[in-house]
């Protein structure tokens, strides 16, 4: 693990869980980022013909189809406080001086993102944590958004091991 993500992990009470024990929410964005988004996992054959609905609720009826090939990959799972993330997230980028703060910088992301995620609190699917040190997250900025939208104490995060 990183050593940032590791600081990330001590300092907010992260812990270390193989995929099987993941909740359904951590489940549903690590797989779905690695084997619709990316290709790193690979996805039974049957789901290249299905159609972007259908594909996400059969996706989601059937995530335990992952368990058994990567049930015991490891990943860190932490709930970091949303004014931590804000602040990390400003911190990092690279065009920030385009901004006041970090208030500014989303109200303009809302404005032209062209996605509009409908995730709520309940079941709210984790961000995916960098490892690198140039990003705060390597997926999930919409979730990210709507969750600062959502006000929600703390982003549900889960990064690699």
């Amino acid at each position: 693990m990183k050593k940032h993500l590791q600081k990330l992990m001590n300092q907010y009470g992260g812990e270390i869980v193989p995929f099987k024990n993941l909740t359904t929410p951590y489940k549903l964005a690590m797989a779905w980022y690695m084997a619709i988004d990316g290709t790193a996992w690979e996805l039974p054959f049957e789901y290249s013909y299905l159609d972007d609905n259908k594909l996400k609720k059969s996706f989601i009826k059937n995530i335990g189809m992952f368990d058994k090939e990567y049930g015991k990959v490891k990943f860190g799972v932490i709930d970091i406080p949303i004014d931590v993330c804000k602040w990390k997230v400003f911190e990092i980028m690279e065009d920030r001086n385009k901004f006041k703060n970090f208030e500014e910088y989303h109200k303009w992301y809302l404005g032209v993102s062209k996605e509009r995620e409908s995730h709520s609190i309940k079941n709210a699917w984790p961000c995916i944590l960098s490892d690198f040190n140039d990003e705060f997250f390597q997926d999930g900025w919409h979730r990210f958004h709507r969750y600062v939208q959502l006000k929600m104490p703390s982003i549900p995060c889960i990064c690699y091991v």
